[in-house]
């Protein structure tokens, strides 16, 4: 449910009627994918027993074309849900609408269907559970969130999946839009002092890089170009595999190596300078504390054995 939809890979269009995708993949890799009309979770693709696939290859080493039929998107005893809704142009910024569902709490925005002249579509084919309705609300950035200044999201409705279709048209009698002054309680303002030539500001970004802040990136940085800093420190973290101990990257915690680089390219369009603090998370004590020392002194003799220039 964390997946951004903006980011994944979309298939085009072929004069045959198919819809085609090209990668270029490391031999060996254990490559899982899905197909979907949403995310990972809403409108994916279901097998025959109306459960969500996901599908696996293990890349070879020579190119191959692989063909697939979609079994179904939705289950046999739920129809589609279709969600109509009219945007006027004007109103907040220019760019893609979002629709937004919630079951336990609010998934990342899925892109609406643009039909022309401000008017929106979204068929929903799944997955649906029979007693529990959907709650869903329209937001016109990819933020979404009510605690996000300058957002714009209509108000929250439910609707429960049933053996008819249904056809919603959501009007906007009112948007909901917050202080971008008062966004949070959990983020305070920075008071930053007079700038003397011996003064040096640094921003430091989270260590965690959930794939859902890339597409966020560009505004981030222009808000840190404000505040104009000496240097912004990136700190990507690998962890320990708790059952041999060994680094890995984690996914959804540390950040692909072509997200990293579109990070550092992004900033150096908006002028800033990168430091980069590589990371080490280990796990915690109590799970294999013998295991970590072990690694950590076989790690420290390993660099000890280094001269500066092999960094």
């Amino acid at each position: 449910m964390n997946i951004d939809s903006n980011r994944m890979s979309l298939l085009e269009p072929q004069n045959d009627g198919k819809l085609a995708i090209k990668s270029t993949l490391f031999s060996g890799t254990d490559f899982r994918f899905k197909f979907t009309l949403g995310d990972g979770y809403w409108n994916s693709e279901l097998n025959a027993d109306s459960e969500l696939i996901t599908r696996q290859l293990i890349v070879p080493d020579h190119d191959i074309t692989l063909e697939f039929d979609i079994t179904a998107w939705h289950a046999p005893i739920f129809e589609p849900i279709t969600f109509k809704t009219f945007i006027h142009p004007d109103i907040g910024y220019p760019g893609e609408r979002y629709i937004q569902f919630k079951k336990d709490h609010w998934t990342e925005p899925i892109p609406l269907w643009p039909l022309g002249n401000g008017n929106y579509l979204y068929i929903l084919y799944s997955p649906f559970e029979i007693t529990t309705p959907i709650s869903y609300r329209i937001c016109l950035t990819k933020s979404c969130n009510p605690q996000n200044g300058g957002t714009f999201i209509s108000s929250e409705a439910q609707v429960e999946p049933a053996d008819q279709p249904i056809t919603l048209t959501i009007n906007h009698d009112q948007w909901s839009s917050s202080n971008p002054q008062n966004s949070s309680d959990n983020i305070n303002e920075a008071v930053f002092p007079y700038k003397s030539n011996d003064f040096h500001t640094s921003i430091e970004l989270s260590p965690e890089m959930n794939p859902k802040w890339f597409s966020r990136l560009p505004s981030v940085l222009r808000e840190i170009k404000n505040i104009d800093p000496e240097v912004v420190l990136i700190s990507p973290s690998w962890v320990q595999n708790k059952f041999d101990g060994l680094l890995e990257p984690e996914i959804g915690f540390t950040p692909f190596s072509s997200d990293l680089l579109n990070l550092i390219s992004e900033a150096h369009s908006n002028d800033l300078e990168i430091g980069l603090f590589p990371q080490i998370d280990p796990l915690p004590v109590s799970e294999n504390a013998f295991h970590w020392d072990e690694q950590n002194a076989s790690w420290q003799e390993a660099g000890s054995n280094l001269t500066d220039n092999s960094f």
